[in-house]
């Protein structure tokens, strides 16, 4: 039996990409839990969430350059047949289902100058367009990054939905003797 949602986890540096692996595994934790039974997962990452169908991928140093785990997602989704695919990061994976991704900023658009294009940043600008295009929705981190993507992609503007990420944990984490100082300061 087919799962109607494919969650691609296609980020390729997650201990280096926090804010958006964060994002995904809240993403991941309320889809499943939302649709139990119902969502298919590939990733590099083990699942130890029940009730996700999973594909297992790889991720090494270059294997995102080659696009390997999009190899793998795409022959994954060919057996699922979904009818959402959702990538937290762009890629090039092939599938029928209605495609989402993720926006968290215009960085690389914004310092793509036809006088500075690097071969790197303009390949990489032409995978996200290509993905935008293609996309039935696109998640945006904030309301100024929905701002600038209309700005930047005017024509494409009516796809984007703000979803926002969230603050870390750590910023919530007081050591014990702070949190002494603040009760006594409030009297609690």
């Amino acid at each position: 039996m087919s799962k109607p949602i494919f969650l691609n986890d296609n980020l390729p540096s997650p201990h280096t990409q926090r804010g958006i692996s964060r994002y995904f595994d809240n993403l991941k934790e309320a889809v499943a839990g939302e649709f139990p039974g119902q969502v298919a997962l590939c990733s590099a990452t083990p699942n130890d969430r029940p009730g996700l169908k999973f594909y297992p991928s790889l991720r090494f140093k270059g294997s995102y350059r080659f696009h390997l785990h999009d190899r793998i997602a795409t022959l994954a989704a060919r057996l699922e047949k979904p009818r959402v695919f959702y990538s937290p990061y762009f890629g090039v994976a092939g599938t029928d289902a209605a495609e989402i991704f993720t926006v968290y900023d215009l960085i690389p658009e914004k310092i793509w100058l036809p006088e500075n294009n690097s071969r790197v940043n303009r390949r990489f600008v032409l995978e996200r367009q290509a993905c935008f295009v293609r996309a039935a929705a696109l998640l945006a981190s904030s309301e100024n990054t929905a701002r600038d993507f209309k700005a930047v992609y005017p024509t494409l503007g009516h796809k984007v939905v703000v979803t926002p990420l969230g603050v870390d944990a750590f910023f919530f984490e007081r050591p014990p003797v702070l949190c002494r100082a603040c009760r006594k300061t409030l009297s609690l």
